[in-house]
């Protein structure tokens, strides 16, 4: 099993899938600008390989404490149709059992990379979801819901 931390490798495991980000796939989308930052045009694929930096974290931490999880919806179907990512997808769905979900918000708030932040209504108080979300510090996304946060960063 390859480290963790090489966001550009697939990891295969009996019930863990991740991402292969050196997939290429000639397709427009993943060159569509959707957002600037500081003058600098954000493309999708953009988007993508810093997700990945997320979810190599998340993976380091599951495999570290034996938790299980999976690749779900729009993520499972772009690994079975594009060996990676849904073209104009920006995101990982990933599920996991009530007791591995549990576990791993315990031991990820003491291990995880100080790169990464919990969102929770620990952290921030207005938080509507009922499920947390791993945002990467020092990046920037906003989106219209999440105005209100302290953390606006990139997130799985």
């Amino acid at each position: 099993m390859p480290d963790a931390g090489c966001g550009a490798k697939a990891y295969a495991e009996k019930q863990v899938v991740v991402y292969d980000s050196n997939f290429t796939l000639d397709i427009e989308q993943l060159n569509d600008v959707i957002c600037e930052n500081n003058g600098k045009k954000i493309t999708v694929r953009d988007l993508q390989l810093e997700v990945l930096t997320i979810m190599d974290e998340i993976h380091r931490v599951c495999v570290k404490n034996n938790i299980k999880y999976a690749l779900i919806a729009g993520s499972a179907l772009g690994i079975v149709n594009y060996k990676g990512f849904i073209p104009w997808d920006d995101d990982v769905d990933i599920g996991m059992m009530r007791q591995d979900y549990d576990k791993f918000i315990a031991v990820a708030k003491k291990e995880m990379s100080p790169d990464f932040i919990i969102q929770d209504h620990d952290v921030e108080p207005k938080y509507v979801n009922f499920h947390i979300k791993i945002r990467k510090l020092n990046t920037i996304f906003p989106q219209s819901y999440n105005s209100q946060y302290k953390y606006r960063g990139i997130q799985l």
